[in-house]
């Protein structure tokens, strides 16, 4: 079916608004490049965004400030004109399609969508969180109320088609099940000079310790607290190390405590801020394990961004995850979601694999889930079913 796209050259092509708020990853990016590539694709991010090619919309002001409460509300303004202004463009331009992905103001958002959609011939709706992490029955009630509205809905992977099944069944018709890509490996410069700002790291550079990792943005249900927790029984290992860098992103008390304790290890380094590109690549480099702890998840961008790094992985099996590593269970490894578990699994790969080992398993679980989650062919599947279908 993909073929289609490309031996109908000539055939015009759907005029698509991509609307992505969050903070661009390499889904986000790898994403973007494929509506412009195979759509006549206009993106809309962000203020400040890495993506040079996306018009400058979201949080001009409010981007910048410090957090609190006068940065809240300055977002939400920002989040409401910023819309205003999309509605506008959708107005005048007159798409095929408009594709929103992530609602941060759930009771606007309902309101916009109803709008926007009275305008395009066809609103499709990426739900990256089928069902919101902690949800409560009354969230899910709220969350229904604004998938009425898309035209499709795009979920990632069986678990989450299952999930969105069981809680939305007279839903079920909208959705479509749309593969995670992964990023193609590219042999990126490693800026050692930032080691400067992370005098930490140096300790790890030309030595032998096996360097476990947790990358990305802190949510409670990503189970940070747990890894933290295991690693009391290794703080004082001359052979391991801990590396956690990412922004904490919601309500994680339980973590505080935690992150508290650890700072006085030798062998962990805990950065609790977004991280650049250039630090994203470092901080690769020096891994050797890339661990996902998730207590639940419906699919990780960390997960494709260990194999966009050749890097392999220790993680829990929970949502589509489970999926993912189906065809790579012999380059990855698995655990339970809980303080033992982890720390056993840890334990054994220490005493069990070398670091050749680890850097083989690595290349091949990249190898393997690169060739069967390509992005060309998953951007031109949605095209055909969910854009033109």
């Amino acid at each position: 079916m993909p073929d289609r796209i490309e031996e109908n050259t000539t055939e015009k092509k759907l005029k698509v608004l991509l609307i992505d708020t969050s903070q661009p990853d390499g889904y986000s990016i790898e994403y973007a490049n494929r509506c412009r590539r195979f759509t006549d694709g206009t993106v809309i991010r962000k203020y400040y965004t890495s993506d040079e090619n996306a018009i400058p919309v979201f949080y001009k002001l409010s981007e910048k400030m410090k957090p609190g409460y006068l940065r809240y509300g300055i977002r939400l303004i920002e989040y409401i004109l910023s819309y205003f202004y999309v509605y506008k463009l959708v107005c005048k331009n007159h798409y095929d399609v408009v594709h929103i992905t992530w609602p941060q103001v759930l009771w606007f958002d309902k309101f916009i969508f109803k709008k926007i959609r009275n305008k395009c011939k066809k609103l499709v709706y990426t739900a990256h969180d089928p069902i919101p992490h902690e949800a409560t029955e009354g969230k899910i009630k709220k969350f229904e109320k604004l998938y009425k509205i898309p035209d499709i809905i795009i979920v990632h992977g069986k678990a989450c088609v299952e999930q969105f099944t069981k809680s939305y069944p007279d839903l079920t018709d909208k959705i479509y099940n749309q593969k995670f890509g992964v990023t193609p490996f590219k042999k990126n410069k490693v800026n050692l000079a930032l080691l400067e700002k992370h005098p930490k790291l140096k300790t790890i550079i030309d030595s032998n310790k096996y360097v476990f990792a947790f990358l990305g943005q802190i949510s409670p249900y990503k189970g940070l607290d747990i890894l933290l927790d295991s690693w009391d029984k290794l703080k004082d290992r001359n052979d391991v190390f801990l590396l956690v860098a990412g922004k904490t992103i919601n309500n994680y008390k339980e973590l505080d405590s935690f992150l508290e304790k650890v700072s006085t290890y030798d062998n962990v380094y805990v950065y609790n801020k977004r991280y650049d590109s250039e630090e994203e690549v470092l901080f690769h480099y020096l891994s050797d394990v890339i661990v996902l702890p998730f207590r639940s998840a419906s699919m990780s961008g960390s997960l494709t961004s260990a194999a966009q790094y050749q890097k392999t992985v220790l993680t829990t099996k929970v949502g589509s995850i489970t999926e993912y590593i189906e065809s790579v269970t012999d380059y990855v490894f698995t655990c339970d979601c809980s303080k033992n578990s982890i720390l056993e699994q840890i334990s054994n790969i220490v005493s069990k694999q070398t670091k050749e080992d680890l850097i083989e398993k690595g290349k091949l679980f990249s190898k393997t889930i690169e060739e069967k989650y390509d992005w060309d062919i998953i951007y031109k599947d949605v095209i055909n079913n969910c854009y033109s279908h």
